[in-house]
């Protein structure tokens, strides 16, 4: 079933609304406009922000895109071509250097709750008064959220046009995308995630396994925990996906596809997939689902949709 639909058409109108808002009279200090609460549940407020650093390239986006600006990013930034201006390396995604962080005095720190080598940084942050909020955006509906906290938090949440083209646009595109499999019969997929060493079957935590999970369509993993645990061709040609899907990490599509056919070779009972024989492996791009999609989201729903429906 289509779970996340009716929370992706509250948070548009919702918001949409929010941004249309008269503040009227509201004491800045009350206003919910400048209070936002993160994925630790603590609440921070909104404020006339000069140096803010983020550790996530994804974040990074949506900041500079919400009408931010930044002092320090992490380097995946360059992977994803994101012009960050004169904003300084602070280190990894995985492992953001506090060191770093202090030297340049931010007044607020964006972190990815979904890190552990930046979660072990929250209780020297708070130890040291810095400002940050942890955040996560695995679905459309957590994006949402996250681009309004962002609004919120570089002053920009009336900004009708920032929130039509951060938000309502791929709303739209996945409302549409939703009509368009509406009443068709979903297909049955094994999604993998392909590394430079392995292949993973993932059920949850993905952009893909997101959409897939809204659109209705069946991840065989779900029928199955213990694929999670080990990839079983045996158990696989036995529920006979109907598609197969690659996620890359840390590779290219074309070597997600060369990683496959090694498997293919290494292990033949794969080309006895009707999937493998029909032509149904499918690697999807990266910067529509290895990477936050962002403003992108209505297109990696379409993509989905247009492929497998």
């Amino acid at each position: 079933m289509r779970k996340h639909i009716s929370l992706l058409l509250a948070l548009v109108l919702l918001c949409t609304a929010f941004v249309a808002c008269d503040k009227g009279t509201i004491d800045p200090a009350d206003d919910p406009a400048n209070v936002i609460v993160d994925n630790r549940g603590v609440t921070l407020h909104a404020a006339d922000f000069k140096r803010v650093v983020c550790a996530y390239a994804s974040y990074s986006d949506l900041w500079l895109k919400a009408g931010g600006k930044l002092v320090g990013v992490t380097d995946d930034v360059e992977e994803r071509g994101i012009d960050a201006g004169k904003a300084k390396l602070i280190g990894s995604v995985k492992t953001p250097s506090l060191e770093k962080i202090v030297d340049l005095k931010p007044d607020f720190v964006i972190l990815s709750a979904d890190i552990d080598g930046q979660i072990a940084l929250d209780e020297q942050l708070t130890a040291l008064k810095i400002p940050h909020g942890y955040f996560t955006a695995d679905t459309f509906p957590q994006y949402g959220q996250l681009a309004e906290k962002f609004l919120k938090l570089t002053g920009n949440v009336n900004n009708a046009d920032l929130w039509n083209a951060l938000v309502r646009a791929p709303s739209d595109q996945i409302l549409a995308a939703n009509e368009k499999t509406k009443d068709k019969k979903a297909p049955s997929v094994l999604l993998l995630r392909v590394t430079s060493t392995d292949f993973k079957v993932k059920r949850t935590g993905t952009v893909a396994a997101s959409i897939l999970d809204d659109l209705g369509v069946n991840n065989i993993a779900d029928s199955d925990k213990k694929l999670l645990e080990t990839l079983s061709v045996e158990k696989i040609v036995q529920l006979q996906p109907d598609w197969i899907l690659l996620d890359v990490m840390g590779i290219d599509e074309t070597q997600a596809q060369e990683s496959f056919d090694k498997l293919r070779k290494d292990q033949p009972a794969w080309d006895s997939l009707s999937a493998v024989k029909d032509g149904k492996v499918k690697v999807l791009p990266k910067d529509l689902f290895h990477y936050k999609p962002n403003e992108r989201w209505g297109e990696s729903y379409a993509f989905l949709a247009d492929v497998l429906f």
